[in-house]
């Protein structure tokens, strides 16, 4: 059995993060319909992105070719989602808070790059 290194362990501790937590707002945003027509049109496409989000992180643990890709889209997709939602708004701690979700990312792409650049 190959051990991982300490690069993969970060990768994996990462990944697993924003699994549970995506999974978790996901069921939050589940837990609170009131309104399903409401949630439709306001969490529905974010919770879909999100279900991608798990699936490209999945992608990222298991090393497949095109998943940092799908990551970062599904990822970018989000915050503009996020973005448009508080398009309104006339705060800028409001405007620049969803660009927080590209930190942990990131340090994955970081860190997978430095470990293995051709992929």
């Amino acid at each position: 059995m190959k051990s991982l290194n300490y690069s993969q362990t970060v990768i994996y501790i990462l990944a697993g993060f924003l699994i549970i937590y995506h999974a978790f707002k996901i069921y939050s945003l589940l837990v609170d319909i009131n309104d399903f027509q409401f949630f439709i049109e306001m969490y529905g496409i974010q919770s879909l992105i999100r279900i991608t989000i798990i699936f490209s992180l999945i992608w990222v643990i298991l090393h497949k070719k095109y998943a940092l890709i799908l990551m970062w889209v599904c990822i970018g997709s989000l915050v503009i989602s996020q973005l448009i939602g508080v398009a309104d708004m006339n705060s800028l701690k409001i405007l620049l808070s969803p660009l927080k979700g590209f930190i942990v990312p990131s340090i994955i792409t970081i860190i997978k790059l430095s470990k293995n650049p051709d992929r």
